[in-house]
């Protein structure tokens, strides 16, 4: 059996076993070396993966609750609109809103009469005079105040003040027609 194990048949037989064995090795070793970086990839492609998630799901958040915050900035803005028209509407009703309204409105109108009825300037002038006499008149006394307050609508039909305006203003055209 020792002649066996040292012919040169037994002798190339583990010389090709070793070399079968070495070629083996480094073939696996040569692959495993390879597989290495390509597990190593993928651990570090993986982890990126995971960041790429959490970044994605934290910008979501973060642009829901810019979302949700716009909707109620909206929502907000919305009612304060409606607010203010209501006020809006409440204000142009108050009696002084009313009041300038149609101060505005007699304003153009007497600078039309200006331009279309040549006799009214002198009229509408000496009317004018004998309201500011009135309420100068009134301004003078405790009693005129209170009334001037309360009711100055009242106080200058019931003084005749605006009551003689007018009819001086129908006289006129009634004499002229005669």
């Amino acid at each position: 059996m020792n002649e066996m194990l040292t012919s040169q048949f037994a002798i190339g037989l583990y010389l090709g076993l070793a070399v079968a064995i070495a070629a083996t090795f480094m073939a696996w070793r040569s692959s495993y070396l390879k597989r290495k970086p390509i597990s190593d990839d993928l651990k570090r492609v993986s982890g990126e993966l995971e960041d790429m998630k959490q970044h994605l799901n934290r910008q979501m958040a973060i642009t829901a609750k810019g979302n949700e915050d716009m909707e109620k900035e909206l929502q907000e803005t919305k009612e304060q609109n409606e607010n203010l028209r209501s006020r809006v509407a409440a204000l142009q009703q108050k009696p002084d809103r009313a009041e300038l309204r149609m101060l505005h409105i007699y304003d153009h109108a007497i600078h039309v009469m200006y331009e279309k009825a040549p006799g009214f300037a002198p009229v509408w002038e000496s009317a004018v005079a004998e309201g500011e006499a009135q309420v100068a008149e009134a301004d003078k006394g405790l009693v005129g105040f209170l009334k001037r307050v309360v009711r100055p609508a009242k106080n200058a039909i019931s003084s005749g003040g605006s009551g003689k305006a007018i009819e001086a203003g129908k006289e006129e055209p009634v004499k002229a027609a005669d």
